[in-house]
């Protein structure tokens, strides 16, 4: 069977094709959930919003309670992001817990896939 699409990546790499940026296609992540420990900021928040720039539904699990405002700042520029498929939007959750505590991670794994039905 063949196909019309075009070549992308190494494929297209290795071909006389003119380089297009293709990446974003290879990496959408629409209806993916993720789970991002260290998210409530710096580099753990800013892979979650990049995640859910890609299109999945991200928890972000941190120590605090509750997320600050910075957090819910970047929570709310994420759901201004365009859509990607329909009206289908990435976005960020906050969950807290504790990383060295892993019957309570796994826990939250297990209620954020069950609301889910997965947790990629």
């Amino acid at each position: 069977m063949t196909s019309n699409a075009p070549l992308q990546g190494v494929a297209a790499a290795f071909t006389s094709s003119v380089p297009i940026r293709t990446a974003l296609t290879q990496f959408s992540l629409v209806n993916h959930v993720a789970l991002v420990t260290g998210g409530h900021r710096g580099i753990g928040l800013e892979i979650a919003l990049a995640l859910a720039e890609a299109g999945a539904i991200v928890y972000c699990l941190d120590l605090p309670l509750k997320p600050d405002d910075e957090w819910l700042k970047v929570q709310a520029y994420a759901s201004g992001l365009p859509a990607l498929s329909g009206d289908y939007r990435g976005r960020l959750e906050y969950v807290p817990g504790d990383v060295t505590d892993q019957e309570g991670m796994w826990k939250i794994a297990e209620q954020i896939a069950a609301k889910h039905d997965r947790l990629d």
